[in-house]
């Protein structure tokens, strides 16, 4: 009789959902987050400073921790922000950190090494000294949260979502090339291979953006996410096409694009914190959560009861990209100017209507502080390169 090539399509079938219920059973397993009740959280999670925020959620420390750490510094009176130029910004040396810990005090040394109380660092001379802290504060951190129930992965999930990028994309790989099989043509490997690879790398991506997402600001996490998600679809979608036209199989076409991207969601979510670390990332996304929605009264009791609550809260906002809705949140309640970030700019003027400047803008010149030096330090590490 004729040749049958429907045992190829029976085996991509079986390939695909195969990888997908494998995938599944590692997540039983060893994938899962532990079941954690949530509580409402409405001010700063206690034990925790915002600098660790980073390690928390993806177990290292990066420039940007290490800002909001000076951020921290100055919500505490140990040092003042001045702007004196347009993106240019001075620190001034106030008050030593002694009752801090050792590793944040180790810090501000670091900070105002060779700098008198009352002098300022220049924006110049920030870049080496921010590095080292960088350096230092990443070892410090994970130093407080080394106990197997703090860790952000477990070395389970670790090596499960590795095997999980791995099963996925070999079997896209396979079932690009068994669309040739089923007409008994020679098999292009190098296109399987590409494919895989790509596979492979658009995992990736989305398992790094997912892992980002609750602790980068503003929508980058969510941008990165759907770039990895919509990279991954469109290879899918090519391999789906390409069985199609060689086999007729529509039903095999769907079955792998269902597989492929139950898979890709697996893989995604394969990842288990410990018990004491996922207690952690529940408070600081209710924490985001309340920080985008804030309830009037417990915004109002807060407030009145801690004078420094809106800049306490705002070191947070910035991290989760709220900074503007926590800022319109109090932009009728008396919030003090901060002492610690001036606009000492010649003849700057915030605003022709206003006597003074309100919640949005404090938050607006504390974001662009921010991203001013970060940029300045990414400039820097790449000139050195």
């Amino acid at each position: 009789g004729a040749l049958s090539g429907i045992w190829a399509s029976m085996a991509m079938v079986l390939i695909m959902a195969g990888v997908a219920l494998i995938l599944y059973v590692l997540w039983m397993i060893g994938g899962k987050d532990p079941r954690i009740a949530r509580v409402r959280v409405d001010r700063p999670v206690e034990g925790v400073l915002p600098f660790e925020l980073g390690y928390i959620f993806n177990g290292r420390t990066t420039v940007r921790d290490t800002i909001r750490l000076i951020m921290y510094f100055g919500s505490k009176g140990y040092l003042r922000i001045s702007e004196y130029e347009p993106k240019r910004y001075r620190l001034f040396r106030i008050d030593d950190p002694e009752t801090e810990d050792k590793h944040i005090r180790n810090a501000y040394n670091i900070l105002f090494e060779d700098i008198f109380k009352g002098r300022a660092v220049d924006m110049d001379q920030l870049g080496e000294r921010l590095r080292r802290i960088t350096d230092i504060l990443g070892d410090d951190v994970a130093a407080g949260f080394s106990s197997r129930d703090m860790l952000p992965y477990t070395p389970m999930s670790r090596i499960f979502r590795a095997a999980g990028i791995i099963m996925s994309s070999v079997g896209i790989a396979a079932v690009n090339a068994l669309k040739y099989s089923y007409q008994y043509l020679a098999v292009n490997y190098a296109e399987s291979v590409i494919i895989g690879v790509m596979t492979a790398v658009a995992t990736m991506a989305v398992c790094v953006a997912d892992d980002r997402k609750y602790s980068s600001s503003g929508d980058t996490g969510r941008t990165g996410e759907m770039i990895g998600v919509s990279m991954h679809a469109c290879i899918v979608l090519y391999v789906a096409v390409s069985v199609v036209r060689q086999t007729s199989q529509y039903p095999s076409a769907v079955i792998v694009i269902a597989a492929a991207e139950l898979s890709l969601l697996l893989t995604v979510i394969m990842r288990a914190r410990g018990r004491g670390n996922a207690d952690l990332v529940m408070r600081f996304r209710q924490l985001r959560r309340f920080i985008s929605e804030p309830t009037p009264r417990e915004l109002a009791e807060n407030h009145l009861s801690d004078s420094n609550y809106y800049y306490d809260m705002m070191i947070y906002a910035l991290t989760f990209g709220a900074e503007e809705k926590w800022a319109i949140s109090f932009i009728n309640l008396d919030v003090p100017e901060p002492a610690w970030f001036t606009d000492d700019i010649e003849g700057h003027a915030f605003s022709n209507l206003r006597e003074r400047p309100s919640t949005l803008d404090y938050a607006h010149d504390l974001r662009s502080f921010a991203r001013t030096i970060e940029t300045a330090y990414n400039d820097m590490i790449r000139n050195r390169r």
